[in-house]
C-alpha cells in the first residue's frame, strides 16, 4: 500500500501553524489513486476538520499527535445533526475500508472549549455549546481503530452511527472527568462491532450502545456487539445500554472480562422516552439477548441499574449476568413501570461487598438516581417524576450517611420472570439500615437457587 507523508504535502507539525489543508491534500491525493497510508511522522499537527475517504489509513506514528484547533471556524459544520453534535475533528461519511492506528495520539484540546461562570464567590467552568467531537463515522463499513491514544475530547470521543464491521482494539481514552458528553465509545445503530483490550477513563459513559435512528435517517438495530478485556472508569456509567432510542432493537451483545473502578454506575440499562428529542414520535428501546460475564468492580457506586419508563413501548429481556466480584456502594435495581416490560433475567454467581469506603457519587438514593437519569435525558416528564415517587415509596432508601444505594442487595419491580443462583451482596458492618438481600414487588415468577417463590411481593434475607 502506498505511503503519503503529510509533511511532503506541506504539513509543518509544529503545533503552531494550522495543518488542516495540507493533511486533507494528502488524504485526497491518496484517495484519487485508490487509497493508501497517510503518514504522520513525529510532530504536533494542529488541525480542524479532517475528512476521511475510501481506503485510507491514518498512520499516526508514536511521537506524533493530531491536536484539535481551538477555533470553531476551523471545523466544518454539519447541519444534519443537533447543535452540540455538529462539528468533528475527524469525520467519515458513506465510506469503507478506513483505519486509524500507529501508536500516536489525537488530542481534542477540550480546555479551549470551556467557559468561565461566576457562581457566587466561586469560579465555575462549563463546556461551550459549540464544540467538536473527535471521531465521527456515519454509514461506514470495515473500520479499524487500533493502538492509539485519544485524549481530552470536547464532546464524544468516538461515535459510530450506522456503521458495520468495526474493530476497536488496544486504544487508550482519557477525558476530563468533569466534562459531560465526553463519552468514550458510542455505538449507535451499528452492527458487527468488536471492542477489545481498551483502557477508558472519561467524564461520561465509557461505552454506550444506542439506537437513535432519528439521527441516522433510516431503521437500523444496534446488534452483534462484543466488548472484552477492557478497563473502564467514569463518573457516569461504564456501560450504558439504551437511553433515548426510538423503537429499534439493541440485541445480541456480550460483555466479558471487564475491570470497572472509580465509577458511578457499572451497567445502566434504559428503555425510556425523551419527547424533547423527537416530539412527533415518543417510543422506547427494545433491549434483548445481552450476556455480561466475568466482571470485577472496585469503588463503583451502583453495580447495575435497569429501568423502563411509562411513556414508552420498549422492553428489556433475555439478560444474563454472571460471575461478578468486587466492592460497591449499593445494590442492584431492576424495575419496570409497566408489568412485564422486563422479563427473562438471570443472575448467577454475584458476590459483591458493600464498602463504606466507596465514594457515593453522584447520588445516594433511588429518587436522586431517577432524577439524575431523567435530567441526563433532558426529560423530567410527569411520568418519570411519578415513577420516582413510586419507587421511593416502594423501596425506602438508606440515607447518604449509611452509604448505600438502598437497604437491599437487589430490588426488583414488575418483572415477568427472574432467576437467581448464588446471588449475594454482603453489607458493610457500617450499613445499619440493611433490610435484606432481595426485595421484590409485582414479580410473576421468581426462582432463588432452584426454589420457586410463590409470592408476588416479599423480602429474602
Amino acid at each position: 500500500m502506498a505511503i503519503y507523508n503529510v509533511q511532503n504535502f506541506g504539513a509543518v507539525g509544529d503545533g503552531i501553524h494550522l495543518d488542516t489543508t495540507k493533511i486533507q491534500s494528502a488524504i485526497d491525493h491518496a484517495a484519487k489513486l485508490g487509497g493508501g497510508i497517510v503518514l504522520f511522522p513525529p510532530g504536533k499537527y494542529l488541525s480542524g476538520t479532517i475528512v476521511l475517504r475510501d481506503n485510507i489509513t491514518l498512520y499516526i506514528e508514536k511521537g506524533s499527535e493530531i491536536f484539535g484547533s481551538g477555533e470553531m471556524t476551523d471545523y466544518i459544520s454539519d447541519e444534519s445533526v443537533s447543535l452540540v453534535l455538529r462539528w468533528h475533528l475527524i469525520v467519515g461519511k458513506n465510506i469503507k475500508n478506513v483505519s486509524i492506528k500507529g501508536g500516536g495520539k489525537i488530542d481534542g484540546n477540550s480546555s479551549l472549549f470551556r467557559e468561565k461562570e461566576k457562581d457566587g464567590q466561586n469560579l465555575k467552568f462549563s463546556l461551550k455549546p459549540e464544540r467538536p467531537r473527535m471521531i465521527f463515522l456515519l454509514n461506514t463499513e470495515n473500520v479499524s481503530i487500533k493502538d492509539i491514544t485519544l485524549c481530552d475530547a470536547p464532546c464524544y470521543t468516538i461515535w459510530l452511527l450506522g456503521c458495520e464491521n468495526v474493530l476497536i482494539d488496544g486504544i487508550i481514552i482519557r477525558s476530563n472527568r468533569r466534562h459531560g458528553t465526553s463519552d468514550g465509545i458510542d455505538i449507535d445503530c451499528s452492527k458487527n462491532v468488536i471492542i477489545s483490550n481498551c483502557n477508558i477513563n472519561t467524564g461520561d459513559d465509557c461505552i454506550a450502545l444506542k439506537s437513535d435512528t432519528h439521527r441516522l435517517g433510516r431503521r437500523a438495530s444496534c446488534e452483534n456487539i462484543v466488548v472484552t478485556n477492557c478497563i473502564l472508569s467514569t463518573r457516569a456509567a461504564a456501560v450504558r445500554i439504551g437511553f433515548e432510542g426510538d423503537g429499534e432493537q439493541i440485541r445480541d451483545c456480550t460483555f466479558s472480562n471487564l475491570v470497572i473502578y472509580d465509577t458511578g454506575r457499572g451497567f445502566l440499562f434504559q428503555s425510556i422516552a425523551v419527547p424533547k428529542f423527537r416530539p412527533s414520535k415518543v417510543t422506547g428501546v427494545f433491549i434483548e439477548n445481552i450476556i455480561i460475564s466475568n466482571i470485577i468492580m472496585r469503588n463503583v457506586t451502583y453495580p447495575l441499574f435497569a429501568i423502563t419508563d411509562k411513556e414508552q413501548n420498549g422492553y428489556i429481556r433475555q439478560l444474563s449476568i454472571s460471575d461478578w466480584r468486587g466492592e460497591v456502594g449499593g445494590g442492584f435495581y431492576i424495575g419496570a413501570y409497566h408489568k412485564n416490560d422486563i422479563e427473562d433475567i438471570f443472575l448467577k454467581n454475584i458476590n459483591l461487598r458493600i464498602s463504606e469506603k466507596t465514594v457515593m457519587t453522584p447520588f445516594h438514593t433511588v429518587k436522586e438516581a431517577y432524577r439524575a437519569h431523567a435530567s441526563s435525558c433532558l426529560c423530567l416528564s410527569p411520568s418519570c417524576l411519578a415513577t420516582q415517587q413510586e419507587e421511593v415509596d416502594l423501596f425506602p432508601t438508606a440515607s447518604a450517611e449509611s452509604r448505600t444505594f438502598m437497604p437491599y442487595g437487589l430490588a426488583i419491580r414488575n418483572i415477568k420472570d427472574i432467576r437467581l443462583s448464588g446471588f449475594k451482596i454482603i453489607p458493610s458492618p457500617m450499613t445499619s439500615k440493611w433490610k435484606g438481600n432481595i426485595r421484590w414487588h409485582g414479580v410473576n415468577a421468581l426462582n432463588i437457587d432452584g426454589v420457586d417463590i410463590c409470592k408476588e411481593n416479599g423480602v429474602f434475607p
